[in-house]
């Protein structure tokens, strides 16, 4: 009997904790715009971490990972997770940026347009346009599809979200924009120097290698 009652308390609270992460699940998918959706990711992130990275990442630009990494004091930290996190902080970014837009234009309000053309009227707008319609592209993908996008909880966390709404996440696009840019220029004039020092001289200074647009800039 002991053993019957245990068995059944055990299958109890199997089914409680079942229906508990249903329930949560299930909210995550109906929160929208207030909360992508979420799911599980192997990298556990804390608030330190996030703040490091990311203020790294400001300083450097997308794409140059290994020194986001050690900028971060990461070092331990596959370089694959990395980027995964970078375009989860992307993808929040452009989403966070749209809601002031979307609600000035549900409104019908005439600072719609203002902000708009605030945005789109300068050097980098149409890169930070084009990062706010991927987002909302993507989003609005997979909750066609029912899909979970993959983000870390530490990028949903409602003081970090406030904080972006509050303006920061369309700076922080722009801020990107602009590093994007000039990591252009910098790796072409670096790309255009090695290339007219030939392969000989490459190979006296210790660099064996016929392309030298596979060079990692920051190496």
């Amino acid at each position: 009997d002991r053993q019957v009652a245990k068995d059944k308390k055990s299958k109890k609270e199997m089914v409680v904790k079942r229906m508990r992460r249903e329930e949560q699940k299930k909210l995550m998918r109906s929160i929208g715009l207030d909360d992508p959706i979420t799911g599980q990711i192997k990298q556990g992130w804390e608030a330190n971490h996030r703040d490091r990275v990311i203020g790294a990442f400001h300083r450097f630009g997308f794409g140059r990972f290994c020194k986001v990494r050690n900028e971060a004091a990461l070092n331990s930290l596959p370089i694959q997770d990395l980027e995964v996190f970078l375009r989860s902080y992307i993808y929040q970014l452009g989403l966070q940026a749209s809601v002031p837009l979307i609600e000035s234009y549900e409104l019908k309000s005439e600072s719609f347009v203002k902000k708009f053309n605030s945005i789109l009227h300068t050097c980098d707008g149409r890169w930070v346009m084009n990062a706010i319609h991927s987002s909302l592209k993507f989003f609005e993908l997979s909750q066609i599809q029912e899909r979970d996008v993959r983000i870390p909880q530490t990028l949903i966390q409602s003081d970090f979200v406030s904080r972006l709404r509050s303006g920061i996440a369309l700076s922080s696009l722009h801020s990107l924009a602009f590093m994007t840019r000039f990591n252009r220029i910098v790796d072409n004039a670096v790309e255009t120097i090695i290339s007219e020092l030939g392969k000989e001289e490459l190979g006296t200074r210790g660099c064996y290698i016929s392309d030298a647009s596979t060079l990692d800039m920051d190496l």
